[in-house]
């Protein structure tokens, strides 16, 4: 217990007991970027770049992004459109990068979303 009558935080990783850690936030850091660990998951991770990709996993940040075909779960828009362009949705597998472009181009006719192209063939298979 410090002066003020608050307890010293402990970090909570295996192996580091370091103390003083004056609130949580605090704590969370040290735990994060000092001992690469997160107590949420329990999980020790070889370098500060693992910790930010599994912080920015579905572990952590949910999977909001729902296709509105199969009712798949994704992290992040991006991993919704990557699913759809790659044709890779058993609901929607008509569905491929030229005809979502496609789709695009026909209802943004001033090219505000996609880019108005002099010609276009479609993806090089």
């Amino acid at each position: 217990m410090d002066s003020f009558a608050h307890w010293d935080l402990l970090c909570r990783a295996p192996g580091c007991r370091k103390g003083g850690l004056g609130s949580d936030g605090e704590r969370r850091e040290h735990e994060l970027k000092d001992c690469l660990y997160c107590n949420d998951c329990d999980r020790i991770f070889v370098d500060y770049n693992g910790v930010k990709m599994h912080l920015n996993s579905r572990s952590h940040r949910g999977a909001n992004m729902v296709c509105p075909f199969c009712k798949a779960a994704f992290t992040s828009a991006t991993g919704l459109c990557h699913h759809l362009e790659r044709g890779s949705c058993p609901k929607a597998p008509q569905l491929d990068r030229d005809a979502i472009f496609r789709i695009v181009r026909e209802r943004d006719p001033f090219g505000m979303l996609s880019k108005n192209l002099i010609g276009w063939d479609g993806s090089k298979t």
